[in-house]
């Protein structure tokens, strides 16, 4: 193909050079013009510019010995006869080949930037498709485009244990490829050798050029340095799995060392007391002993309970049994059940009665609102306000529970939801529990497909807010809701 273009432009550069002299031909019969001879640098000029050097130097010499045999006296001979037209040719000549060169030049470098742009823009989507997530993915476009832009029969990039793949170079293709054809490029990472590139040329297919050289050395770059990113990003991600991983062993020890002695102690301490056969307890004394027994198995029962929900949480285990409910009953049925933990404070109802019903998990959601009720009750004055409020807010439906306590410290705000995270104020008591319900509480809400977050009130106190979607577009007909009991 090179060969036959060659010869296409040693064919070319001699017709420039005819057309050219049939032109001067038509015009010397006509009228004398001095250097009519330059009219030649045309035909040299177009044949670098076009063909390359070679061709333009043909053309600078048949231009040279045609004007020479048919416009220099004496005619159709390549004597001349007077001296002056010898320097005159000789000039010709050299400033036909200068100007053959300089074109030349300028053509190899017009093709090198075309090349070096082309490089640069194919490297650049090598590198922008190593970037991407999935490294897998990566490689097999990269193989699929040193495959197409290097017209190779198969390309198989093997990156450690694995190996992946142009679309038509299968396994067994590139395994069993004669050696003539093969070519492998190792590939290197900063921590050591990586894998390599294979290549297989297609039968009687040109070698490997310098530019092709390039291109598979900054291949081979960019895959060692996609190789030892993925490497250290996996390493990272370990690391972090097994740093949270030790945070949350070490949070869970000293939570449940401190609460779940506590009640065992207290279990045990009046089930001994009990047992005791000297001790004459009266009625009463026994009664306050099992109600004792009682309050802190329920205590336990509880914080076994949001670790389970923990784990639910956490391991992704978590589907709600949705359906259609009513947000006011849901409400009504919380408050209700919360009345010995809220009578020491006033709580303000606010639910319009033309809210629609929600989609959701009521036994969740449920639990989520009893956490944040009485999350309020316990960390406010007795006599202080605690509001429950519902309202519509575009697709969504907005449960706020808010109170008049001392608020949430600021440097609390960003982990109140973390497990175990408890944002008390630096000297105060230590709450009972292990800071697990909001934690749990942002897990079911998040199940739903809502948010929940917590802010300080600018007149004092706290909200928390519950986005939960309503599951019907504006317009849609509104089912019938699960009604619970007011």
């Amino acid at each position: 193909m090179v060969g036959r273009r060659r010869s296409y432009g040693y064919v070319a550069a001699l017709s420039a050079v005819g057309l050219v002299s049939l032109f001067i031909g038509l015009v010397q019969s006509r009228v004398h013009l001095a250097n009519v001879s330059m009219l030649y640098l045309l035909a040299v000029f177009a044949s670098a510019i076009f063909f390359g050097g070679r061709p333009a130097v043909l053309a600078a010499v048949a231009a040279f010995l045609t004007f020479d045999f048919f416009f220099t006296e004496p005619y159709h001979t390549f004597a001349v006869a007077d001296p002056a037209e010898w320097i005159a040719l000789l000039l010709f000549l050299v400033t036909a080949l200068i100007t053959s060169q300089l074109a030349a030049a300028l053509r190899r470098s017009a093709a090198e930037a075309r090349l070096r742009e082309h490089e640069a823009a194919l490297l650049y989507e090598m590198v922008r498709g190593l970037n991407q997530a999935h490294l897998e993915r990566g490689l097999q476009d990269l193989a699929e485009r040193l495959r197409d832009e290097l017209r190779l029969a198969g390309v198989a990039i093997r990156i450690g244990v694995g190996s992946y793949f142009s679309a038509r170079g299968a396994a067994g293709d590139v395994a069993d490829a004669p050696e003539d054809l093969r070519r492998v490029v190792p590939v290197e990472s900063p921590s050591g050798r990586t894998g390599e590139i294979v290549l297989v040329r297609a039968l009687g297919d040109r070698s490997f050029s310098p530019a092709d050289d390039r291109l598979l050395a900054a291949a081979a770059d960019q895959i060692g340095a996609a190789a030892e990113r993925a490497r250290l990003q996996h390493e990272a991600t370990d690391a972090e799995v097994l740093r949270r991983t030790d945070e949350l062993k070490s949070a869970l020890i000293n939570a449940v060392s401190h609460d779940v002695r506590t009640p065992l102690a207290s279990i045990i301490t009046a089930a001994g007391s009990l047992r005791r056969a000297d001790v004459p307890w009266s009625d009463q004394e026994r009664r306050e002993f099992a109600a004792d027994i009682e309050h802190e198995a329920q205590r336990l029962n509880r914080l076994f309970g949001n670790l389970l929900d923990l784990s639910r949480v956490e391991g992704g285990t978590l589907r709600p049994e949705k359906s259609w409910y009513d947000v006011g009953a849901l409400v009504d049925d919380v408050l209700g059940r919360l009345r010995p933990v809220t009578e020491t404070h006033r709580v303000v109802v606010d639910v319009p009665d033309d809210l629609p019903p929600v989609l959701l998990d009521p036994t969740e959601i449920d639990q989520v609102l009893s956490n944040l009720i009485e999350n309020a009750a316990r960390h406010t004055p007795p006599g202080t306000e605690i509001s429950v409020r519902a309202r519509r807010d575009g697709g969504e439906v907005r449960l706020e529970v808010a109170d008049r306590g001392p608020g949430i410290p600021t440097a609390a705000l960003a982990r109140l939801f973390d497990a175990f995270y408890q944002g008390h104020d630096q000297g105060a008591p230590r709450t009972k529990g292990l800071g697990l319900g909001l934690a749990i509480a942002k897990g079911l809400v998040e199940a739903h497909g809502g948010r929940i977050w917590a802010e300080n009130r600018p007149e004092g106190g706290a909200r928390f807010v519950i986005a939960l979607p309503i599951g019907i577009a504006e317009g849609d007909a509104v089912p019938v809701p699960r009604i619970g009991a007011r």
